[in-house]
Order: structure tokens, then sequence, then C-alpha cells
């Protein structure tokens, strides 16, 4: 008991990354670190996703659940909280497709509120998409930051703090994330106008 808090104790100041290859390693305790560290953004985030506070308590145990057993799969190099922020969103999609099926008082909400499921559907599905273009296009510093002030509702100040960076830094980070996005965006419409295009962009 006491070893095992000992053990806790030492993994506490470890960045998430690190945390992760320990949890790779079998120590549990390091994922159960993770857990705690990341709960309440991602409920916040499936919260807003599903509009139902049960469906975002179920959705966020599934996110970790399925975090957990493909732990092996994560990429040390690349942001932990993008990574499960990504099988966050993923769930989400599939949770919006599946649900105008079921019937019930969802489809109540929906008509009260005046909105078309398939609707809901599609844009979460877009916000999944702009997603994996920020993860495929963005390089890695980028992309945490924009993670954590869109999806973590993160201030500057504490972004700077988390990336352990200056504030000046973050800024020039969301900016030029920004930037890039809007002109991939731009290209892949381009393309599929068939313009064509070109979406590399400098990192």
């Amino acid at each position: 008991m006491n070893s095992n808090a000992n053990i806790v104790e030492s993994f506490e100041g470890l960045s998430d990354e690190k945390l992760a290859c320990k949890a790779q390693a079998g120590h549990s305790s390091a994922f159960d670190l993770l857990v705690r560290r990341h709960r309440d953004r991602i409920m916040r985030h499936l919260s807003f996703r599903t509009r139902h506070e049960q469906d975002a308590e179920d959705l966020t145990q599934e996110t970790f659940l399925k975090a957990c057993k493909n732990l092996h799969r994560y990429d040390p190099r690349r942001s932990f909280a993008a990574w499960l922020f990504t099988i966050a969103a993923r769930l989400a999609i599939s949770h919006a497709r599946s649900r105008p099926k079921a019937g019930g008082p969802w489809h109540l909400e929906v008509a009260a509120g005046g909105r078309d499921p398939q609707t809901i559907v599609a844009e979460q599905e877009a916000v999944g998409n702009l997603w994996s273009l920020a993860e495929r296009e963005l390089s890695e510093k980028q992309y945490r930051a924009i993670y954590l002030r869109c999806s973590g509702e993160m201030a500057v100040k504490e972004i700077a703090k988390e990336m352990k960076i200056t504030s000046i830094h973050v800024k020039v980070l969301l900016h030029r994330a920004r930037k890039k996005l809007v002109k991939c965006e731009a290209a892949n419409d381009r393309a599929a106008k068939g313009g064509g295009g070109d979406t590399n962009g400098s990192a």
C-alpha cells in the first residue's frame, strides 16, 4: 500500500507522454493518473457534444477503456492528450449516428429544439474531420496548443504553463495553426471542386 503510494507520488511530476510510456510498460498507476488528469476535460467535451449527462459519462468511460486497450498503439512522440481527444471525438460521432435510429426522448428533445438529427450528425462529423486534418497537417506543438485551447477550454496562460512555454509562444502557435487549417480547408475545397490545391505549409 505504502509502496503504491510512493510510486504514484513519483509519477506526479511526469508529463502525460512519459506517464503513457510507464503505462505501456505495465504500470497501471500511471494510467490511473492519466485518467485523473484528463477525465474532467473529456467529460466536458462529450457533454457539449451529446447534450446528455449520462451519455457523456458513458462515453467518457468508454474513451478511457478504449485508450487502455489500445495503449500499445500510442506513439509517445505525439501528444497523449490529443490522442485521447481523438478517441473521444470518434466515439461521439459514432454515438450521434446511432441515436437518431434509437427513437425515444432524444427525438423529442431534437424536435423541441427544432434541430434535425442529420444536421447534428453532419456537424459532429465536420468537427471530427477538422481534428483529423489538424492532426495530419499541424506540428505537434501547434496541435497540442489548439487542442488545449478548443477542447480543454484553457486560457493562454494555462496552456503556457501546461506546455512550459511563454504566453507569446502560445499565441504564435495558435495563430499559425489556425492560419494553416484555413489554408488547408480552402485547398481541400478547391480540390473537391476539381481545382487542385496544395495543403503543405510551414510548421
